[in-house]
């Protein structure tokens, strides 16, 4: 985030008003305060020696979007990063050797074995096998188009300690994770939002100004990404209305009323004071499944604690 944060400091203020105000509907999820109802937690343990084994498969769903967890942290403290480095490809290990600070580089190893790891569960390939490529945008993908069938489409974003991985089937995912308690100057903040979130935010009181902000900043993550253009687009340019105490409504004057109503949005409180933000296509009746993940050593389904989702005109 903090490479992001110094691009949009030049971004020029925006000039959006608020629409009508929008009733709640979309995903059936939304705006839980409480961990969703579901099937029983299951838990997947790996053998010792998987580098190379052909993993047992995860099925995936066109109504379910995954999302996988991972702490750089705790791959740490149980011995994992030398055998996650196995799993990298000369590319990725040379991105790696790159950073300046091992922290970084830690947390580099762990979010690309994760994604190896992630997709080594819905598919008989060995970790090591995956190929990866970016279109355009510099959005990643598959470099294998016969892979899924073409449909499999992920999404990944980390903090320094925490990697979280979006999968979805035959629609375009966009994920973002950011700590809830990061300060971030004033001036930054007021240069990400929109006319109307600047006029909201200045009505809290200042203590939850940082936590709206960065809010806010993890849904305008999830949508660029999910769209693939990245920070190419104003983060003012386009905006999130906060309706009642769990909606969410996007406000993007670049999209038409039915491309707009194409993604739902969910917001949830991850581990450490973390908070994250997904953006599905096509969402309004797609479940949300969260599992931790230590690559190479085990995976559990949690609970999501699911605190805004969308809301539509």
């Amino acid at each position: 985030m903090d490479s992001q944060l110094d691009h949009v400091r030049r971004v020029q203020p925006g000039l959006l008003r608020l629409p009508g105000t929008p009733r709640l509907a979309g995903p059936r999820h939304r705006g839980r305060t409480r961990p969703c109802r579901r099937r029983p937690l299951q838990r997947h343990v790996v053998p010792a020696a998987r580098e190379g084994a052909v993993p047992e498969c995860l099925t995936l769903c066109r109504n379910r979007v995954d999302l996988w967890l991972a702490q750089t942290s705790r791959v740490r403290a149980l011995g994992l990063l030398d055998r996650c480095g196995l799993l990298l490809s000369a590319e990725e290990l040379a991105r790696e050797a790159r950073f300046r600070f091992q922290e970084d580089r830690d947390s580099f190893r762990v979010t690309r074995a994760l994604l190896r790891c992630v997709l080594s569960r819905y598919a008989a390939k060995a970790e090591t096998s995956w190929r990866f490529e970016s279109d355009a945008n510099g959005r990643p993908r598959l470099a294998d188009a016969d892979a899924f069938s073409g449909e499999l489409d992920f999404s990944i974003s980390h903090t320094r300690d925490f990697t979280l991985v979006a999968i979805g089937l035959g629609r375009r995912v966009g994920v973002d994770i950011e700590r809830a308690d990061r300060q971030v100057r004033e001036s930054v903040r007021w240069a990400c939002l929109d006319a109307d979130e600047r006029t909201a935010c200045a009505l809290l009181h200042e203590d939850t100004q940082p936590r709206r902000f960065i809010e806010t900043w993890t849904l305008k993550e999830s949508y660029l990404k999910a769209l693939g253009c990245g920070l190419s687009r104003p983060m003012d340019s386009f905006g999130f209305r906060f309706i009642d105490d769990a909606g969410i409504a996007l406000c993007d004057p670049c999209a038409d009323a039915t491309s707009a109503a194409t993604w739902a949005f969910s917001m949830f409180d991850l581990p450490q004071a973390h908070v994250g933000s997904v953006c599905i296509e096509d969402g309004s009746a797609v479940d949300l499944v969260l599992h931790r993940m230590e690559p190479l050593a085990t995976d559990v389904e949690m609970a999501l604690q699911i605190i805004r989702g969308s809301a539509t005109q």
